[in-house]
């Protein structure tokens, strides 16, 4: 285990260091599998990625270093450090893999919109370590809560989508009731989960894209969907949410049962206020033949047989 503390970062050897990497040289865009720090833009919108290099190697030097980058103010009008100064104390703890970063009263100070980018910017960075495999947030000693008073937990890459818009009142935030394949792969598991995405996608888009993503906890949940398959069209009228995926969800290859896949979907989106039925179908392949489509394609409702108890 390693536990350590930051204090506001009078550090001279990493202030120097940081100092440099920050305003001494000009950074390109980095490759997808280069290591960078995920900061705000400059309308705090959204993410923007600028390849560093860690100096450390020892982990908890890692960790501190990457915590003072991501705390530093930044010169460039083109992007904003994502921990604010007055949240610039915390104290960290690394357990199997599980970074916990506990922060000051203060962070429930801060706005909707900069507290979700500034979670995205932290996990997202800290889950290029690989020491790090998830990151979980703590007010103190309490656990980090959406605005129904339920723990956010652990968090990893798949927990926000790099969807968000220009306006900052594109960024929205809520909670979905999601259900996932079991880890055989034969049954459901039911979760909550607080959603990050752009107010330009519909609630079902959001829904079928999260299904598509392995939530990354530690029960064996797994994606219903594989990330190939092709979600056409999701709309919903009059209570019916009509939903068209292309033949690829017909041979997936996710070790997911077609009816564990059919239920995820048609019971998550069940749970959405608007909708009490799901029309799905499955668009023919290209020889017009889809040998399964008709014994897939029809009306459902919700049904929660398949959740494990």
């Amino acid at each position: 285990m390693i536990n350590r503390k930051i204090n506001s970062f009078p550090i001279i050897l990493i202030g120097f260091l940081l100092l440099f990497s920050l305003f001494g040289c000009t950074q390109s865009t980095p490759a997808a599998d280069e290591f960078g720090i995920y900061y705000l833009n400059s309308k705090q919108t959204g993410l923007v990625k600028e390849s560093y290099s860690i100096i450390s190697s020892v982990t908890s030097d890692r960790i501190r270093e990457i915590l003072a980058m991501l705390s530093t103010e930044t010169m460039d009008d083109d992007r904003v450090n994502p921990i604010p100064d007055s949240l610039a104390k915390i104290d960290y703890e690394l357990v199997d893999g599980n970074l916990l970063l506990h922060f000051e009263p203060e962070y429930a100070q801060m706005s909707v919109t900069r507290e979700i980018l500034m979670r995205g910017a932290v996990v997202k960075t800290f889950l290029q370590l690989d020491e790090v495999s998830t990151v979980t947030f703590y007010i103190a000693n309490d656990p980090l809560t959406d605005a129904s008073g339920n723990a956010i937990g652990a968090m990893n890459s798949d927990s926000f989508l790099d969807t968000f818009g220009e306006r900052e009142e594109a960024l929205e935030s809520d909670t979905f009731t999601l259900f996932y394949s079991t880890k055989d792969g034969r049954g459901l598991m039911k979760k909550t989960r607080l959603l990050h995405y752009n107010n330009t996608m519909s609630r079902e888009s959001v829904v079928l894209l999260y299904l598509s993503k392995n939530p990354g906890s530690d029960d064996g949940a797994r994606a219903v969907l594989s990330p190939q398959t092709k979600i056409l069209s999701a709309t919903t009228k009059d209570g019916i949410c009509y939903v068209k995926l292309d033949a690829g969800f017909l041979v997936q290859q996710t070790g997911v049962s077609t009816e564990v896949a059919i239920y995820g979907i048609v019971d998550s989106l069940t749970s959405l206020d608007d909708v009490s039925k799901v029309d799905l179908s499955v668009e023919s392949s290209s020889d017009g033949v889809v040998p399964e489509a008709d014994t897939i394609s029809g009306l459902y409702e919700h049904d929660e047989r398949l959740v494990s108890k």
